[in-house]
């Protein structure tokens, strides 16, 4: 496959397709094993071209994207924050403080659970109270009616004051 400028702008890829096309025009058919071996280098180098396509023609050199890629890396670093008091609208929380939030979310569920649990003890001990004072008040006036009935008896006389 020949180089193609707009596929990728990178001379390289060409100077290679160009010398592998050179060597099958000099063997010729003489060797078979070496013209396939050649075919598969092309082959492989056209998917490379394929691979690294782009249209962006700013980005042509492996030096230009590892220098872009360390550009963006810094960038990054000023987007990313490590803390859980920084804000902005243009930051992000790293994965670090991800954890860390579900550290606290997970200890507030925990508490949570365990004020629940104290406050259906509490409550129950509050419905044990409140049949306990249902059974004393109860027994109170049960024991004002026999007061009463032996009173009207006159079984029991209060001294008059």
């Amino acid at each position: 496959m020949p180089y193609d400028a707009n596929l990728m702008p990178n001379s390289v890829f060409n100077d290679f397709t160009t010398i592998l096309d050179q060597i099958k025009v000099y063997i010729g058919n003489q060797n078979t094993d070496l013209n396939t071996s050649i075919s598969g280098l092309s082959t492989q180098i056209a998917a490379l071209q394929t691979l690294t396509a782009s249209s962006d023609l700013d980005l042509d050199t492996v030096q230009e994207i590892v220098d872009f890629i360390k550009t963006t890396r810094g960038s990054l670093d000023t987007i990313l924050v490590n803390d859980l008091t920084t804000g902005g609208i243009g930051k992000a929380l790293t994965a670090e403080q991800g954890k860390v939030l579900k550290g606290l979310i997970d200890a507030a569920n925990t508490a949570a659970a365990d004020l629940t649990a104290r406050v259906v003890v509490l409550e129950t001990k509050v419905s044990n109270l409140e049949s306990e004072q249902a059974l004393m008040q109860q027994e109170s006036a049960n024991l004002k009616s026999k007061v009463s009935e032996l009173v009207t008896a006159n079984a029991i006389r209060f001294p008059q004051a």
